[in-house]
């Protein structure tokens, strides 16, 4: 993220993303870890912080398009995989 594409009214900032996520993986752990990503990797030079993410389902089955997930070795085929969509939002970190 760039200060190029802030302006001072800008008070949140929030977008989605679409991903499958392990089925047993809590909450607080999505939040955590995602916060984590987000706030080092995004947000981090723009002043920004996240303060919510959540997860929703997403059902495909009822979809026309073909959703596909990609092969990842370095997840067991034991791992129950759900379709999600993780909507994040961040606020200046003055305002957490």
């Amino acid at each position: 993220m760039s200060n190029d594409i802030l302006v001072n009214s800008v008070k949140v900032i929030n977008f989605a993303m679409r991903r499958a996520l392990d089925s047993s993986v809590s909450q607080a752990d999505i939040f955590n870890g995602q916060k984590k990503d987000y706030d080092t990797y995004v947000f981090n030079n723009v002043g920004f912080e996240v303060y919510d993410v959540t997860v929703l389902d997403w059902n495909t089955k009822e979809s026309k398009f073909r959703y596909s997930l990609t092969p990842n070795q370095d997840i067991s085929e034991d791992v129950e995989l759900v379709p999600s969509i993780i909507s994040f939002s961040a606020k200046p970190q003055n305002n957490v």
